[in-house]
């Protein structure tokens, strides 16, 4: 038997679906508005349309870099030796960069170099 959702739980599902599709309704008539009822100028309308595009995709890369910060990054440590010529060894320590895959891919961008 599996447990029901309570009644609460299916009304918060209910506002976030309205509010959902109540902000993308109002986005796409927003433009008519402005433009025509407003008395704006398309002009304007782009200028402010891409400031709001520049201002989301700024807060997302904002909290990504926040997120990011003191976090350790998952490479591993690659150590290059030459050996004679333009030959290179890397000695890879294979538990943190995942086995054998990470290795050849070490060793083929080494051999390209």
């Amino acid at each position: 038997m599996t447990p029901k959702l309570s009644a609460e739980v299916l009304e918060l599902v209910l506002v976030g679906f309205l509010t959902a599709f109540s902000s993308e309704a109002i986005f796409s008539e927003f433009a008519v508005f402005f433009t025509t009822v407003a008395g704006a100028s398309s002009a304007l309308l782009g200028l402010i349309e891409g400031l709001a595009d520049f201002s989301a995709s700024s807060l997302n890369y904002l909290a990504g870099w926040l997120w990011r910060r003191g976090r350790p990054q998952p490479c591993g440590r690659v150590r290059v030796r030459p050996l004679r010529g333009d030959q290179s060894r890397a000695d890879v320590d294979q538990r943190r960069l995942g086995g054998d895959r990470a290795v050849r891919v070490v060793r083929r961008l080494l051999r390209h170099r």
